[in-house]
């Protein structure tokens, strides 16, 4: 399970916000070495196993509020598993009941 979770801390320039990625790890039986995030095809983010819990792995990234795709992979001493793609859209919403009084 791959989702994207929006942090308490958020930029008022309106052109960037920092947001959690999170995934659920893989069993320890798996014996992961890594994790590989890659973000609108970017350089690869790498999340060690030590940042996660027994129930999440997460890691913050910056991100303009636009459409963004993510790869997301799982290597060890086998080899790295395929790729877990996602889309999300960030978008601020537009203000309501705006009106001008006099």
């Amino acid at each position: 399970m791959f989702s994207l979770i929006l942090a308490a801390v958020m930029s008022f320039q309106i052109s960037n916000i920092t947001v959690k990625a999170q995934w659920n790890p893989n069993t320890p039986s798996e014996a992961v070495t890594q994790y590989t995030l890659i973000v609108d095809g970017g350089a690869p983010i790498t999340v060690l196993p030590s940042a996660c819990t027994l129930t999440v792995c997460e890691q913050a990234i910056t991100l303009t509020f636009a459409s963004h795709t993510f790869s997301l992979t799982a290597t060890n001493q086998w080899g790295t598993s395929p790729a877990t793609l996602f889309t999300a859209n960030l978008s601020v919403s537009s203000p309501s009941n705006f009106r001008v009084v006099r």
